[in-house]
């Protein structure tokens, strides 16, 4: 039993140490400092929206290619259908108070919010820039392949 001055914590955070995988980790603690809560967030609303990644469920994907379709498909459903009330702007026009907002209208690609049906219908052609890079990465590998075989 516990003495009447002593306080206990339900719970306390586990000592963790943050690894960065993308980016430069100097940048990244300036940015996020030593919260998670930003990343968590993320986490949470990805396994709502996406049940594959929720533990011990029927729907797991097998191959990692439908994984990465269903995760594909969800960044597009939050990013392009979905208002986020953090993202609003105040209007006040005397109709509405504020004017709903997606993460791609707050980021300046697109100029409304989309519908379901709207996404699926759409056919995405791929940028000109990553066919022209990869043309030009694939035409630069074959003038290095040409100049080694030729040096032989």
């Amino acid at each position: 039993m516990l003495s009447p001055g002593h306080q206990t914590s339900f719970w306390e955070p586990p000592d963790r140490a943050i690894k960065v995988i993308y980016g430069d980790p100097a940048e990244v603690q300036e940015l996020l400092g030593e919260h998670t809560a930003y990343i968590e967030r993320t986490h949470l609303t990805s396994r709502h929206m996406n049940e594959r990644l929720v533990c011990k469920t029927l729907p797991f994907s097998k191959a990692q290619e439908m994984l990465k379709a269903s995760c594909t498909r969800r960044n597009r459903v939050y990013n392009l259908t979905r208002p986020v009330k953090t993202l609003h702007i105040d209007v006040n026009n005397g109709r509405r108070r504020w004017q709903p907002r997606s993460p791609a209208m707050a980021a300046g690609l697109a100029d409304h919010i989309w519908a379901v049906k709207e996404l699926l219908m759409t056919v995405v052609a791929p940028e000109l820039d990553f066919v022209q890079n990869e043309w030009m990465n694939k035409s630069i590998a074959d003038d290095r392949k040409q100049m080694l075989e030729a040096q032989r």
